[in-house]
Order: structure tokens, then sequence, then C-alpha cells
């Protein structure tokens, strides 16, 4: 028997547990004995692994006394009952009693040690397997936090793509709790334009081949809410039943994708800024040379003497190259901004006292278009580092854009708020917003929506606000926000800072005239 057997030996016959002890210990196992039920019972508190207990004892019998020890030492161990003469009575009632087996008096002794070795041997695997299930039950309560923390999305699908359960890094993305997400298609939560990849993945899953391949996945219950992009990996999971399920797991690379985004868009904005700083000046000299000679050509026909007719289309002829060759001295103008080396001259800045100044200097123009205009300030000053001309620059060109969309009687709303260290402003207006699919190109060189435009405003925007390590947002949401984040402090790399140390409080006044 396994060795360092523990055996719990309780019998009133002193000599016969003197031999049983004797041949036990022999094959390396270690009895203890007991006289009486009683003090049976108080060595049970001794952990055991066999437990031979006489039916008959002075202070009861072993039938009585088996389930108090089991009682003590729990199912791991076995008892054998000791009687002098058997019968399928005294057997039946020692398996109802739990009792593994039973030995006759007197004892064949390698009977005797064959029946306590199947109970040792029976004892050692009940241990090995609740140290199994032990390991086991820790390592599905790991596993189990591991999936219910992970940011990783974790669904297993049917072969027809609906989900049979789902981790919460997945409901949080969905916007459902498990139980409601169970039997729900996950193509109720991808874009139908992507549909035709998820089904043509699922196809290759279900023959057998493991598939990766990004989709869009949209939150329940909200047109506008939040829109993920997710890396898929899916992976065949083969039931008891033999039928096949999707293994899918999902990982959120939103804001990687919106870094390679703005990466490209950094990319496109340095070729065009690089292009644009040699093509301006050469552009520069002609257009002046033009508008030069339709000023000397008005003047020529001014003193010649033409019927009105011709003079009059001869004068709308040149008004049209005229307006012509100012939206090219604009377009120049902005290639010119857009690609000059800009340092910043920063200043400290009041960005309430700022945005008084400019509310007032916008005013006119939404007056002009009919347009509502609000602004929302903080109750104590917030105070930023930044050059205030280019700041004006950035926030004219997101009103005007926002008064253009809002149109007549809509309506225009500045908010100023701290955002920890930074300060937050929020231009939305009440506009019809720009389609998610066109949001990702607003920034891109010479994209406009606008008539007449260059398409370089809004790349000047962000290159300014970049320049002071800032960030611009664009949303749709019950109209259309645009959200800039402007540090404490700009990148001092890229900062000009003007020779007064002390950082004075400049009068925009001064800036913001006309």
């Amino acid at each position: 028997m396994t060795p360092g057997t523990r055996v719990l030996l309780v019998d009133d016959n002193v000599e016969l547990a003197a031999n049983i002890g004797e041949i036990l210990a022999d094959e390396g196992a270690i009895v203890v004995h007991a006289a009486t039920a009683r003090e049976g019972l108080e060595l049970a508190h001794t952990p055991f692994d066999v437990a031979l207990v006489d039916i008959r004892l002075p202070d009861g019998t072993g039938l009585d006394l088996l389930p108090k020890l089991r009682s003590i030492s729990g199912p791991t161990p076995e008892i054998l009952l000791i009687t002098g003469d058997a019968t399928l009575e005294d057997a039946i009632e020692a398996v109802k009693a739990g009792a593994y087996d039973y030995v006759v008096k007197p004892f064949d002794p390698l009977r005797l040690i064959a029946t306590v070795q199947h109970a040792s041997n029976l004892v050692h695997t009940k241990k090995q397997t609740a140290v199994l299930a032990r390991q086991l039950a820790e390592r599905e309560e790991k596993l189990r936090t591991l999936v219910g923390t992970v940011q990783v999305m974790l669904l297993t699908l049917s072969d027809d793509g609906v989900i049979r359960s789902a981790n919460p890094a997945t409901e949080q993305h969905l916007g459902l709790d498990e139980r409601q997400l169970i039997g729900r298609s996950l193509n109720d939560f991808i874009p139908p334009r992507e549909h035709e990849e998820l089904n043509n993945a699922s196809a290759l899953v279900l023959r057998g081949t493991p598939v990766g391949f990004d989709t869009r996945i949209v939150r329940s219950g909200s047109d506008a809410g939040p829109e993920y992009r997710i890396r898929w990996q899916w992976t065949p999971l083969q039931r008891e039943d033999g039928a096949t399920e999707i293994y899918a797991s999902g990982l959120d690379v939103t804001e990687l994708a919106n870094l390679e985004r703005r990466t490209r868009l950094s990319e496109k904005l340095a070729a065009v800024g690089t292009l644009a700083a040699g093509l301006a000046h050469e552009i520069r000299n002609p257009l002046n040379a033009a508008e030069l000679q339709l000023q000397l050509m008005t003047r020529r026909i001014s003193k010649l003497s033409l019927p009105q007719p011709m003079r009059k289309k001869s004068n709308v002829a040149i008004e049209a190259v005229r307006i012509e060759l100012g939206r090219l001295t604009r377009l120049v103008e902005d290639f010119l901004n857009f690609a000059r080396p800009t340092q910043l001259r920063t200043s400290r800045v009041e960005m309430c006292e700022f945005f008084r100044e400019f509310n007032a200097f916008v005013e006119p123009a939404a007056a002009a278009a009919n347009a509502q205009l609000s602004l929302d300030l903080p109750t104590v000053p917030l105070y930023i580092t930044a050059d205030p001309e280019r700041l004006k620059q950035v926030f004219l060109n997101i009103i005007n854009n926002a008064l253009r969309a809002a149109g007549s009687g809509g309506a225009v709303r500045m908010c100023v708020e701290a955002d920890g260290n930074s300060a937050r402003i929020v231009i939305s207006d009440t506009g019809p917003g720009i389609p998610e699919e066109e949001l990702a190109r607003v920034f891109e060189p010479f994209y406009t929506t606008a008539d007449g435009g260059t398409g370089l405003g809004m790349a000047i925007t962000h290159s300014i606000i970049s320049l002071h390590g800032g960030e611009i947002d664009l949303r749709n949401d019950q109209g259309f926000h645009v959200d800039v984040t402007l540090p404490a402090e700009p990148p001092l790399p890229q900062s000009k800072r003007l020779p007064s140390g002390s950082f004075p409080t400049i009068p925009l006044g001064t800036i913001l005239d006309p």
C-alpha cells in the first residue's frame, strides 16, 4: 500500500489489534489504536486515510460509529467494518452506513492487506482528484477573471453569427449586457455595407480556416453613438456534438486607426507645405502683373469712345478675370500661410477675456448671417500660454464655417471650460453636420464643402493647434461640434516666447480689432 497511509483501528480486542497493526505496519502503514468508540472519535480528529472499525464495541456499535467518523473526517477516508459472522444483512447495513467494505475474523493476512490496499488506493485517487479539481477551479477562476477584466472583446458565435456568450468588454462596446446580447446577431452592430465581409469571414471559419479582418461596430440604441474600429481574429471552435462555432476576439483599434489617419494627414500636410513654399512665390509675381494689366486695361477702355453695350461687355469680362485673379491670390496667401514655417509668439492668455473680445469681434458676422451667437464661460479665470494671433485665426475659421453651416435662423454656441490643466473649447452649430464618411477628410488640404473655398482653412487650423500641442476633434451630435483642447503650455521646441520673462497678459483688443 501507499507508504505513510494512516490507519485508524477501533477494536476492543487488544491482542487482535496488535496483530493487525503489525501486519499493516510491515506494509508501510501508520496505525493508531482505539479500544472504544469514544477513543476512536477523539483520534479521528487527527487526519487518517483508512479506518478499521469493529462492528461490536464496549460503548456502541461500528455501524453507529461510522457516520460519526464520517462527519469528522469528511468523504475522503474509507471505512472498513470488522465482523466475526458476516451475513448479507451485515454487508447491506455496512454499505448503507457508508462503509467501503468489511473484513471477517479470523483474518487472512493477505486478504486484509489487499482490502486495506484497495481502500488506500481509492483514498489516494480521491486526494489526487481533489487536488486536480482545486487546480482546475483556480485556473477557471483566473481565466474567468481574465476574460472579465481584459479589454479585448471575446464572443462565441453560432454558425449563423448569433451571439452565444460575451465578456464585459463586449458588453461595454455594444452597449448591452450579456443577457441582452445572447440571441442577437452580430450583424445588428455592424454597418450594413460591411455585412458581406462578415459573412465571408464566417464562411472561411466554418470551413476550419482562422481569419483576421477589421470592421466598425456601433453601440446599440443610438444612431449617433460612438463608432469603434475593431480588429477581429476568428477561430473555429468544435463543440462536443460535432457542430462548429466561432470564437471571436476583437481588439479596439479606434485610437490606432485615428493615429494612423493623423500620421497620413501630417505626411500630406508636409508634402503640400513643401510644394506650396516654392510654388506660391512663383505664382505671386505673375498674378500681381496680371492685376496691374487689368487696371491699365480698365483705364484705357474708359478713355476709348466705345458704344455702351461694348463698353459694358468689356467691363464684365474684365471683372470676371479680376474675380478669378482674386481667388487665386487668396489661394496663394493660404498656401503661404500653410507652408510658412510658423514659430509661435506666445504670451499668457486669459481665455475668458480672449473669448469675450472674440465674441464681440464676430457678432457682426453672426448678425449678417441672421444666426444666434452665444458664449458660455467658466466663472474663474482660465490661463494658458499661447499665440493669441494664431488662436484668433483658428477660431475665426471655425466660426465662419459654423455660421455658414447654421444658416439663417440657426444658432452657434461657443463654450469654454477647464479640462484638467488644459482649456477645452467647444464650438457647435445647428447645421446638418458632415457625413461620417467625410469627417476624416476635413483636415486634408484642398478638401472643402464651401463654394469658392480654397480647402486650406481647416488644414491650417489643424497645423496651428498642433503647434500648440493641442487636439481638434469633430463630431455629429444633434448638430455639429468642433472640440479644441489646448494645453496650459505648448511644446517648448516649437514655441518662440516674447523677450519678456514675465509672460504679461496681452490686451487682445489690439489684436482682434478688424
